[in-house]
């Protein structure tokens, strides 16, 4: 019930070095044109105009909430013994983070955080290191990062409040301006460009709509295999 989670980190930290040998290359500058068009300034290098410490801090932390969400809804309805829900629920997530791994092969980019390395090296944005911390516990190298189209962790997040507000509200509530700010920091600290959360939304709308069929499916084709005593209430109908 639980391996696919250890299966998608697994996978994740092994994809960079994968990304780099098959596309050595970037999409950002093509990324940059869109948001350039979209908005006429790079939000992100805009959003360096104004970064307090104590604001900073908070959209880091909620960044670094992004592998928890999915965890907490789905130990919830696990708890709860609603494994239908948690099954259609895991099915998405995990089918979703896939898409993206193979996305990020073929639409490789950076983030502007990267991109324009130079900008977002200023002192004052590099006392506290929560990113740099993570991938250097998975031991991804600079070099190789190629995750930024399509942001899983927009995808991803609003995938759980979608499924959270369909099966647990409460969860819901108390998740919300968490994954809000969470998804504001995605661009705010040039995680990822604009067009990147759009293809992010875009993603999480798709994979709600479709994804979960799989999952029903497969119940359908379950249930039908299932022989039915004769006699039974179920094989008079």
């Amino acid at each position: 019930d639980i391996a696919p989670f250890f299966f998608c980190i697994a996978i994740y930290t092994n994809l960079h070095d994968l990304v780099y040998f098959l596309h050595p290359t970037n999409i950002d500058d093509r990324l940059i044109a869109i948001d350039q068009w979209m908005f006429g300034c790079q939000p992100s290098v805009e959003a360096l105009r104004y970064r307090p410490e104590w604001w900073e801090r908070w959209l880091e932390i909620n960044y670094s909430l992004f592998f928890y969400f999915p965890v907490i809804l789905a130990l919830v309805l696990y708890l709860k013994k609603r494994i239908p829900e948690y099954r259609t629920f895991l099915v998405t997530i995990m089918a979703t983070f896939f898409t993206g791994y193979f996305l990020y092969v073929i639409f490789p980019a950076v983030g502007p955080k990267h991109y324009f390395k130079e900008l977002f090296r200023q002192p004052e944005l590099m006392n506290w290191k929560l990113e740099e911390n993570m991938y250097n516990f998975f031991h991804i190298s600079e070099r190789v990062r190629r995750d930024a189209f399509p942001s899983l962790h927009n995808a991803i997040t609003v995938l759980v409040m979608a499924f959270a507000f369909r099966y647990e509200r409460m969860v819901f509530y108390l998740m919300a301006p968490f994954a809000f700010s969470l998804m504001l920091a995605t661009v705010w600290l040039g995680h990822h460009y604009v067009i990147d959360v759009f293809a992010g939304w875009l993603l999480a709308f798709l994979a709600y709509r479709y994804f979960p069929l799989w999952e029903e499916k497969r119940m359908i084709k379950l249930n039908s295999n299932v022989p039915v005593p004769s006699g039974s209430a179920i094989s008079q109908i």
